[in-house]
C-alpha cells in the first residue's frame, strides 16, 4: 500500500514532466543537494526510443536535471527496468537500468548506470552467441576508468547474474 502509493506518486510526477511518449516506470531517489528526486523510464519511439530521465525536487516542483539514452544503435525496442541503488556508498542513489531485447532464443542485454551526482552514464552491452556463449561485450569508454570501478563492478555483477557462465 505505502510502496504502491509512492510508485504512483513518482509516476504522476514523472508523467507531468513528459511532453511526448509515455513514462513506463518511475521511482523516488535520494539525490545530493535537494535530497529527493525521481528516476523515470520514458518510451518515445518518435524521438528515438527509450530514455532515462532524472528529476530533482525543489519545494513542490520537480525539474529534469539529467538524461541518459537507454536504446542505442542496434538495440532498440527493448523491455527496460530500473532500480535505485547506492553503489559508491555516498548515501545517494544511482540508477541501474536493464534492457532485454529478445531475438529468437538469445536475448541481447544492455545495462545503463546513471549517477545523478556526477551526471555520468556508464554502459555495458552483452550479445550472447551460439550455445549460450557470449559473442560480444561492449563497455562505454568511461566505465573503464579507475574512478568508475564501483560502477563497472555493479554492471559486471548484474550481467553475470543474467547469464549462467562467467562472461567478463
Amino acid at each position: 500500500p505505502a510502496a504502491a502509493t509512492a510508485a504512483e506518486s513518482a509516476l504522476r510526477i514523472a508523467s507531468a514532466a513528459s511532453r511526448t511518449g509515455r513514462v513506463t516506470d518511475a521511482r523516488f531517489l535520494r539525490v545530493a543537494g535537494t535530497g529527493r528526486g525521481v528516476a523515470a523510464i520514458h518510451d518515445d519511439p518518435a524521438a528515438g526510443g527509450a530514455r532515462l530521465f532524472v528529476l530533482e525536487g525543489r519545494g513542490e516542483r520537480f525539474r529534469v536535471k539529467g538524461r541518459a539514452a537507454l536504446d542505442a544503435d542496434g538495440f532498440r525496442g527493448a523491455r527496460w527496468t530500473q532500480e535505485a541503488v547506492d553503489l559508491d556508498s555516498d548515501g545517494y542513489h544511482e540508477v541501474l537500468c536493464t534492457g532485454i531485447l529478445a531475438r529468437g532464443r538469445a536475448d541481447a542485454r544492455r545495462y545503463v548506470l546513471y549517477s545523478p551526482r556526477t551526471r555520468q552514464t556508464y554502459t555495458l552491452s552483452v550479445a550472447p552467441g551460439a550455445r549460450g556463449g557470449v559473442r560480444r561485450i561492449r563497455w562505454s569508454p568511461n566505465a573503464l576508468s579507475r574512478a568508475a570501478r564501483p560502477f563497472r563492478a555493479a554492471l559486471e555483477h548484474r550481467a553475470s547474474m543474467a547469464l549462467p557462465s562467467r562472461i567478463l
